[in-house]
């Protein structure tokens, strides 16, 4: 973990909204009686915070702290902590604490780069491959005499992947119950760091 430190030159909020509709195909399918489906419509509203920070080196750097918002006012000594599990070349800010105030705020989602290393996160094509693998485990049990192949594949691929879900599943509980561990962590490494 590596901790940028400085005081707050300037901070920014703004804010979009995404507006989208979604019509079901099943609206347009099964609506025979001619009867009009209006599509659903849903916006998001995305903050972005930013802050620019002279740091201790003297250096000006802007940071985009939209994932975990700490309350600040331009003269404030604020902390950042970037870290990335072990092996990750590229990590992420993840918390701040703002020295002045005293609050400090965590991002709360569960990123890859900070449960790869407690193996904790679901990697890419992770249902992709327990789903191939499921081919290879049906086969084997379709090969013993007492079990038809084609059976034995069906039975390979409802056991292996029902294993995969619930293998991620408890992935993501653990993950969800060390977070405030982490952030715990960071938090006392932040505060070290006056």
């Amino acid at each position: 973990m590596n901790i940028i430190q400085g005081t707050v030159l300037e901070s920014s909020e703004s804010s979009n909204s995404i507006v989208s509709s979604h019509r079901g195909l099943s609206d347009v399918i099964t609506n025979s009686s001619g009867t009009y489906t209006p599509p659903r419509i849903s916006t998001q509203i995305v903050t972005t915070s930013k802050v620019w920070l002279k740091k201790l080196d003297g250096k000006d750097a802007e940071f985009n702290m939209s994932d975990f918002s700490v309350p600040l006012r331009v003269g404030h000594q604020i902390a950042i902590i970037y870290g990335a599990a072990e092996g990750i070349e590229n990590g992420a800010y993840f918390g701040a604490l703002n020295k002045s105030t005293g609050e400090s705020a965590f991002d709360p989602s569960i990123h890859c780069n900070r449960l790869k290393e407690f193996g904790l996160y679901i990697p890419k094509n992770y249902y992709r491959n327990w789903f191939l693998r499921s081919f290879v485990i049906g086969a084997v049990i379709g090969l013993l005499p007492f079990v038809d192949f084609a059976l034995g594949i069906f039975i390979g691929v409802i056991l292996t992947n029902i294993l995969a879900v619930i293998l991620c599943v408890v992935k993501q509980v653990k993950g969800q119950n060390m977070l405030p561990e982490l952030n715990k962590h960071a938090l006392q490494t932040l505060h070290s760091a006056v």
